[in-house]
């Protein structure tokens, strides 16, 4: 499934900086994949946010963009 979502030209969503766009992977286990680029050094966001949509975290790729990893709520 592909999904696009659009934004207002000057959210803070995407984080600081110049980042126009995020990628967004769908994942099964947030916490455990956010804890393995973790042990590799790679910037990961403390904080999970939650809501009924699902769980929320977020890590930098190697040029320092935000990419947002989600976890949806059991069920769907």
């Amino acid at each position: 499934m592909t999904v696009w979502s659009l934004f207002a030209a000057d959210t803070k969503y995407f984080g600081r900086g110049k980042q126009v766009h995020m990628l967004n992977y769908r994942v099964k286990n947030l916490q455990r994949v956010l804890a393995a680029p973790k042990k590799e050094g790679v910037w990961g966001e403390p904080k999970i946010e939650e809501s009924e949509s699902g769980k929320f975290g977020w890590i930098k790729d190697g040029e320092g963009n935000r990419v947002e990893l989600w976890q949806p709520p059991k069920g769907m």
